[in-house]
C-alpha cells in the first residue's frame, strides 16, 4: 500500500514542479490524495488572503465637494482607523492553522442601490523560494460612489510559540485619496524570513465617504508555522486514523546532544506498530515500507510517547518532512 503512495506522490510533485517551473507560483490549494488515504499540501509558495468588505448608506449622489468637507472626512477617517493599529496581538488556541489559503470575511451582498460598497484584498504570500513574506493590498472591488479616502493597514506578526503575544515585525501603511482610489490598486511589501516562527497577520481597512462616518473593517488569519525559508509545517492527513499529523507548539527548540537523546530501534518501533493496531485498528499496510515520524524530533528533545508518533511512508517522510526540518 505505501509503496502505491509513493508512485503517486511522484507523479503529483513532477506535475507540481511544472507548475512552479512555468509561473514561479503556485496557484491551486487543493490537497493531493493518495491510494492509501493520506492528503498531503506541501507548496513552495503559500497565500494567506483576507477580503475586507465596507458598506456606506447614503441617500444622495455621488457631489462636488469642498477642500474642508475633504479634510473633515480625512481626518475622520485617520481618527476611526488608528483606534484599531494594533502592535501585538494573541492566541489563545493551540490549533495552528496549518495551510489557510482563503481566509475571508465575507458580509452579505449589497441589496439597496443606495449603499455604496467597498472590497479590499490583504494577502501574506510565503515564498520559500525567495524565503520571504510579501504583505499585499489590493482595491479589489467599488460599488456606488466611491470613498474619497481608503487607510489600509497589514501587519506581520511573530512569535516562537503557538500561544502567547505574537510581536508585530512588519507592515505596510498606504492612503489612497481622490483619482487614486480605482479598482485594482495595489501597494506591498517584502519582509525576509530568517528563521522558524509562528505568524500572525492582522488587517485593519478604513475608508471615508464625502458628508458621512468613516468605515473601518477588521480581520485576523493565523497562526501558521514555517520553518526559517518561510517553508509552511507539511500538512499531512491521514483518513485511515482520521488525523492530521501534529504540529510541534514551540519555534525555537534547541538540538539535543546525540548521547541525551532518546533511543529508538527495532523493538520501540514493533511496540508502536502494536499499539497503533490496538488503537486504530489493522490499516493492513505494508510496515516494512513505512517510517515512525517524531512529531518533535529526538534531535530537538522529542518522545516516544504515542502522541508524539506519527506514521508516514518512507518517501512521504524522507521527501517532504525531513527536509522541512533541515530548514528549521
Amino acid at each position: 500500500m505505501f509503496k502505491k503512495f509513493f508512485y503517486m506522490s511522484l507523479i503529483v510533485l513532477l506535475f507540481l514542479v511544472s507548475i512552479f517551473s512555468f509561473t514561479g507560483v503556485s496557484l491551486a490549494a487543493e490537497n493531493v490524495a493518495s491510494p492509501d488515504g493520506y492528503k498531503v499540501v506541501d507548496k513552495k509558495v503559500n497565500h494567506v488572503t483576507e477580503n475586507i468588505y465596507l458598506e456606506y448608506k447614503k441617500d444622495g449622489q455621488t457631489k462636488t465637494i469642498t477642500k474642508q468637507e475633504f479634510k473633515n472626512a480625512e481626518a475622520k477617517a485617520k481618527e476611526e482607523y488608528n483606534k484599531h493599529r494594533q502592535n501585538k496581538i494573541y492566541n489563545t488556541s493551540k490549533k495552528a492553522t496549518l495551510s489557510p489559503n482563503n481566509i475571508n470575511k465575507k458580509i452579505k451582498s449589497p441589496q439597496a442601490t443606495a449603499a455604496s460598497y467597498l472590497e479590499v484584498n490583504t494577502s501574506a504570500t510565503f515564498d520559500s523560494n525567495k524565503k520571504n513574506i510579501t504583505l499585499t493590498a489590493t482595491i479589489n472591488k467599488i460599488i456606488g460612489t466611491p470613498p474619497i479616502i481608503i487607510i489600509t493597514g497589514y501587519n506581520l506578526y511573530s512569535n516562537k510559540a503557538v500561544l502567547g503575544g505574537f510581536n508585530k515585525v512588519a507592515g505596510l501603511q498606504k492612503e489612497w485619496t481622490g483619482s487614486q482610489i480605482k479598482v485594482g490598486q495595489q501597494t506591498s511589501k517584502v519582509y525576509n524570513v530568517t528563521s522558524t516562527n509562528f505568524w500572525m497577520t492582522s488587517s485593519v481597512i478604513t475608508a471615508g465617504w464625502a458628508g458621512g462616518n468613516p468605515k473601518t473593517d477588521t480581520a485576523q488569519s493565523g497562526p501558521v508555522l514555517t520553518n526559517k525559508k518561510a517553508q509552511f509545517y507539511p500538512n499531512i492527513y491521514t483518513e485511515f486514523m482520521k488525523k492530521s499529523m501534529p504540529i510541534p507548539e514551540r519555534a525555537d527548540m534547541k538540538a539535543v546532544p546525540i548521547e541525551k537523546r532518546v533511543p529508538w530501534n527495532n523493538t520501540l518501533r514493533g511496540q508502536y506498530i502494536k499499539k497503533f493496531i490496538d488503537t486504530y485498528g489493522d490499516p493492513k499496510w505494508d510496515w516494512s515500507t513505512a517510517d515512525i515520524h517524531h512529531v518533535v524530533p529526538r534531535e530537538y528533545g522529542g518522545t516516544n510517547n504515542f502522541s508524539n508518533l506519527y506514521p508516514l511512508t518512507r518517501e512521504l517522510h524522507q521527501q517532504v518532512v525531513s527536509p522541512w526540518w533541515v530548514n528549521y
